[in-house]
């Protein structure tokens, strides 16, 4: 009897310090998670006390932790976001010695050329050696189309638009860039449907119906023309191309009246109304919707 209470009091005493084991493991878990540095972290210092006090937060961790890859990762992104080209290409380099997620790390490296720097040539080929590392990284791939269209290689840009589509159909910016290049290429067909796809997914995109007008208006479809070039109006609030563009096949359909009026407007609207001809792209840069930035 004596025994079997000694191995009940035995077999409590060992549940009880596997329990407290359990628990402290859990706490340190917890503790570490809390102290993890991630990117919406970084993130959040920089929109709520500026770029030193990010860089501040993202430079105390490296002075604890020298060779943690993802944390220069972090300061090249921050490094890109403020401009600073040359300090966000050592960052990334150093990130890439460490054997941080090359893919990633080469694309912030082409976006620094690119659109730091104005090297499209560089963008493309660094986008294209993201994607040696990972044939499915639909950022790499938008950042090629992007560069190819500033080179004017419009074809190759086509295809990495819809190599973007295709891996994401949803994405925004790879419908807006197979527009573009499709419309550069004479493609009006394509055009159209890249248009149709970017208006289905974002209504609100002027400059999408004011393409897609144009589109039309090259087919000779003017009283489709004028229906997508009013919409650009409506949602911009009037901008001087759209008005004439407007105004053209006003006077194509032999609408006179309505082409005095939008030449009129034109020349009243704001000259800051002008189109970039580019969709508008993050300035956060690469990675920025990777599953691999967490």
């Amino acid at each position: 009897m004596l025994r079997t209470i000694k191995l009940l009091l035995l077999c409590a005493a060992l549940a009880a310090a596997a329990a407290g084991a359990a628990l402290l493991v859990k706490r340190r878990a917890q503790q570490a998670q809390a102290q993890a540095v991630t990117w919406p972290r970084v993130e959040a210092v920089l929109l709520a006390d500026g770029y030193p006090k990010a860089l501040s937060f993202v430079d105390e961790r490296l002075r604890r932790h020298p060779n943690d890859a993802l944390l220069y990762y972090y300061r090249a992104r921050l490094r890109y976001g403020s401009g600073d080209g040359g300090a966000a290409l050592a960052d990334a380099d150093r990130a890439i010695a460490l054997g941080y997620a090359q893919e990633i790390s080469h694309l912030l490296k082409a976006l620094v050329h690119g659109r730091l720097y104005g090297d499209w040539r560089r963008q493309a080929d660094l986008a294209s050696k993201a994607l040696s590392f990972d044939p499915t990284y639909a950022d790499a791939y938008l950042a090629r189309a992007e560069a190819l269209y500033a080179l004017g290689e419009h074809k190759a840009c086509a295809g990495a638009a819809a190599a973007v589509t295709g891996l994401e159909p949803d994405s925004v910016e790879g419908w807006e860039f197979a527009l573009l290049c499709r419309e550069a290429l004479g493609d009006l067909p394509g055009a159209e449907a890249a248009g149709l796809k970017v208006v289905d997914l974002k209504p609100n995109d002027h400059e999408a119906f004011w393409r897609l007008g144009r589109v039309y208006a090259e087919r000779s479809l003017y009283r489709q023309a004028i229906k997508n070039f009013s919409e650009a109006i409506l949602l911009s609030g009037g901008r001087p191309d759209y008005y004439l563009d407007r105004a053209a096949a006003c006077a194509a359909e032999g609408d006179l009246a309505c082409a005095a009026q939008d030449r009129a407007a034109a020349l009243d609207s704001a000259p800051d109304g002008e189109t970039s001809g580019v969709p508008a792209r993050p300035a956060a840069g690469a990675g920025a919707r990777s599953r691999r930035a967490k």
